[in-house]
């Protein structure tokens, strides 16, 4: 069974990335150099954050990825069910169900609220630290359009980055996703306690952000195509319950975690702490870091959920 959604979520996890990507050029897109500008200059940071409205439709292309995942992975789940607890060999999994339809709907409008927020506070942070530092509008339209894409930490980072290439600080150095390419002109720099050109400088910062919007793009991608089959599976669960195809108090289901070095401590603890499985519908795990309906459940926290590759195992219950 684990191999089974490890293998739908690796499939869509470059679809998703790169539908994540698209997202981001499109925002960019929508958002001219003398657009930002005009809009800075007449109507300020309002006037400028405004250009975003629209992001949930640019997310479109992301949700669909996510809908197709949870499809596969929910049409999958009938085929790992115990075939003695089923009683409708016929029962056909789909994304219109209305038991299910507002549970796959809040997932999805979850997710498009997370990286809206994330990425309106990125640039909202950018567009104030750019005022308060008297940059030209130009200048701060450019860093608007770059900063799509990051979370406001990400453009914290990016932009202490920056000041510490300008300050010759050693500790641009240490920087894991900087571009070791400049290394030795950075060194070099340092060393001779000669400022690197602003030119330079906006090149490695721009590689930086690059990477780390890159980096953002892999990680949610990672993500939520493991979250979108274990979705697609809770559904799945929940259309066959209320349909009447399975006899669901005969199953129990089990936390699977995945047996290799990236696996958290705390999720290998999981099958010990719930020995007895717990309840194919509505059972809830305990963990270490807190309660889990199933593995990368929504309701959990980033520290037990983001990355996780756990996966579950059916279960009849002996008669």
């Amino acid at each position: 069974m684990s191999n089974r959604f490890l293998e739908i979520a690796d499939r869509f996890e470059p679809r998703i990335r790169n539908a994540l990507n698209e997202a981001f050029a499109a925002m960019k897109d929508r958002a001219p150099i003398n657009t930002i500008v005009d809009a800075l200059e007449t109507r300020g940071i309002d006037g400028v954050m405004s250009l975003l409205r629209d992001i949930g439709d640019d997310l479109g292309p992301v949700v669909a990825e996510l809908d197709a995942a949870i499809l596969e992975s929910g049409r999958a789940t009938i085929s790992l069910v115990p075939g003695a607890a089923v009683i409708n060999q016929k029962f056909v999994f789909d994304l219109i169900n209305p038991n299910t339809v507002d549970f796959i709907r809040q997932y999805r409008l979850n997710l498009i609220q997370q990286i809206s927020n994330a990425t309106r506070e990125a640039v909202r942070n950018g567009l104030q630290a750019d005022i308060i530092s008297g940059r030209n509008p130009r200048d701060t339209a450019r860093t608007f359009r770059a900063n799509l894409g990051l979370t406001a930490r990400q453009e914290r980072a990016v932009r202490n980055f920056r000041t510490a290439l300008e300050e010759l600080d050693p500790r641009a150095l240490d920087r894991a996703l900087r571009d070791k390419r400049f290394d030795r002109t950075i060194i070099r720099a340092i060393e001779s306690e000669t400022n690197l050109t602003p030119a330079q400088i906006d090149k490695m910062v721009n590689r930086y952000r690059e990477r780390y919007i890159k980096y953002r793009s892999e990680t949610i991608a990672r993500t939520e195509a493991m979250r979108a089959t274990t979705v697609g599976q809770r559904a799945s669960i929940r259309q066959m319950v209320s349909a009447n195809a399975v006899e669901g108090q005969r199953i129990r289901r089990f936390w699977v975690y995945t047996r290799d070095k990236r696996t958290r401590i705390d999720h290998r603890l999981i099958p010990s702490l719930n020995e007895q499985g717990v309840d194919f519908a509505d059972g809830v795990y305990q963990t270490p870091e807190g309660p889990l309906r199933f593995p990368r459940d929504p309701n959990g926290t980033g520290a037990n959920t983001i990355n996780c590759r756990c996966t579950e195992r059916f279960e009849l219950v002996e008669d």
